[in-house]
């Protein structure tokens, strides 16, 4: 903590060790003041350390899709699509390919999809 002005302002700094686990966490600082009617702040700080290769967002929701409407609006189609980015922390260079994890069905033009 380092004072801005004595007995007015301070800066708090939070850094996150290099050793973290990838993941989210939720921790509190708690801070004592002289204050009388506010003895204890309470600051909560949420991180999130990546792994070294990571996508943005980290997940996909299309949400409900109704066929009926997709249907008679097919221009609908358009507005169901998300792209994500992958990242790596380092300069290395890297390669990806795409796995479906998931099947998709439905038709296209009189054709099974």
């Amino acid at each position: 903590m380092t004072t801005l002005e004595p007995g007015r302002r301070f800066r708090v700094t939070v850094t996150v060790k290099e050793s973290a686990p990838a993941g989210k966490m939720r921790e509190t600082i708690r801070l004592r003041t002289s204050h009388e009617r506010h003895p204890l702040i309470q600051i909560p700080v949420n991180t999130q350390v990546r792994e070294r290769v990571y996508s943005f967002p980290d997940a996909i929701v299309l949400g409900v899709i109704d066929t009926a409407t997709l249907k008679s609006q097919p221009q609908q189609v358009a507005f169901l699509s998300q792209s994500v980015m992958v990242y790596q922390k380092t300069e290395r260079t890297f390669r990806s390919r795409w796995r479906p994890m998931c099947r998709f069905s439905g038709s296209q033009r009189g054709k099974r999809v």
